[in-house]
């Protein structure tokens, strides 16, 4: 019996007392790191110390176990486990890639077909410092749903992530840096070496959206992207991580609605609204917007092109190189504030590009937590993958 706290509480010494009368080997073991492993997922510290002593204790009883030794016959290297999506078997297992095996994800692909090295390979990447199920388990739903369809794909976690180790001396739950790129490039060499894939599109929402874009930026491997409510494309060292919550904000048009609700006043009067945080965001996104609308008026008036910031020329560049971008916001999401700041009211600023498209979700919160949403996101992606992506090159 192994305790993973820093104290030991009555009741699991009375537990360990009737398991010892009862004729069981007991161990008890107070460790420490509970309470830091249970916070929440971007400030988890894996007490690793105490997980290495559990797996020594299960060592030693396997050893003097009386049933016969262990490794008389291999294991299976790798686990298969068939599951139906759309009336289709797929199978999923399990992988370890990258620099020592660090990295740990799950592929998923059709039971009953060969995937065509012509198409894309699909990535998920994580959300937040949540591990590679998504947010809701919608991942898993995500990628059967493409297996079904005759495509591969890839959840994995990025290092530092769910069941990906760091490097040495390297920080856990790192949401926004552009080392992740190399973890994702991994991926696709990964898909490469073991299916013959090419060409990827790479999902992720929020944080996820973020790496999928810089990604997408800095390897022409990447020929999609479907970018589920982001709430930032520039981020740096040393900056907040009020960026990996800002979906506790919604959009500007959100409070411009919410003031002629009657219930929004009551619950501000009560204290329930954070009043001053949200008009802080609010006077941030109006200056933004202001300046915005300054230099576009100043560039019509000189006869010249609407400036573009990095991120619009970004966006612009990946166009031409035939990148099929998807953005996909819920309706009152923040998220689509910093969109506009960067590519104009409905995307404007991408007007008359084939390959970008917006599409804006009814009824959704930051993770697409209702079913209905859920599953409208779940069907939109596999749409748009299979209208672009299902004929191969």
């Amino acid at each position: 019996l192994i305790i993973p706290r820093d104290d030991l509480p009555g009741s699991e010494r009375t537990l360990a007392k009737h398991l010892e009368t009862c004729g069981a080997d007991v161990r008890v073991m107070p460790a420490p790191g509970y309470a830091r492993m249970m916070r929440d997922p971007q400030q988890t510290i894996v007490p690793d110390a105490t997980l290495e002593e559990m797996v020594d204790w299960l060592l030693q009883a396997a050893h003097t176990s009386t049933g016969p030794p262990p490794g008389d016959e291999p294991a299976p290297t790798v686990l298969v486990a068939s599951v139906r999506a759309r009336a289709r078997s797929v199978t999923e297992r399990p992988v370890q890639f990258g620099v020592e095996g660090r990295l740990f994800g799950i592929v998923t692909e059709p039971f009953d077909a060969t995937v065509s090295s012509e198409r894309p390979g699909i990535i998920l990447l994580n959300v937040g410092a949540n591990h590679r199920v998504g947010p809701n388990r919608m991942y898993v739903s995500i990628a059967r749903d493409l297996a079904a369809h005759d495509f591969l794909s890839l959840r994995f976690d990025v290092a530092g992530l769910g069941d990906s180790k760091i490097a040495p001396g390297a920080q856990e739950n790192r949401l926004y840096s552009k080392d992740s790129v190399a973890d994702v490039q991994a991926a696709m060499t990964l898909l490469g070496e073991t299916h013959g894939v090419r060409r990827f599109v790479l999902v992720g929402l929020c944080s996820g959206a973020y790496l999928a874009f810089h990604t997408c930026v800095e390897d022409p491997r990447v020929v999609g992207q479907v970018l589920l409510n982001p709430q930032t494309f520039e981020w740096k060292e040393g900056d907040s991580l009020e960026l990996s919550i800002r979906h506790s904000f919604n959009s500007t048009g959100f409070y411009a609605r919410s003031l002629l609700n009657p219930t929004v006043w009551r619950r501000a009067l009560r204290g329930e609204v954070k009043l001053g945080a949200i008009a802080r965001v609010l006077r941030e996104r109006l200056v933004a917007r202001t300046l915005a609308g300054i230099q576009s008026i100043a560039a019509r008036a000189r006869s010249e092109s609407e400036p573009l910031t990095d991120v619009a020329r970004a966006f612009r560049a990946m166009s031409a190189r035939g990148v099929e971008s998807l953005l996909i916001f819920s309706f009152d999401d923040g998220g689509l504030d910093m969109m506009e700041k960067h590519l104009g009211t409905k995307g404007r600023k991408m007007r008359g590009r084939d390959n970008f498209r917006l599409a804006i979700i009814e009824g959704a919160d930051h993770t697409f937590t209702p079913i209905g949403p859920q599953q409208a996101v779940r069907a939109l992606i596999v749409r748009d993958v299979n209208a672009h992506f299902s004929r191969g090159v």
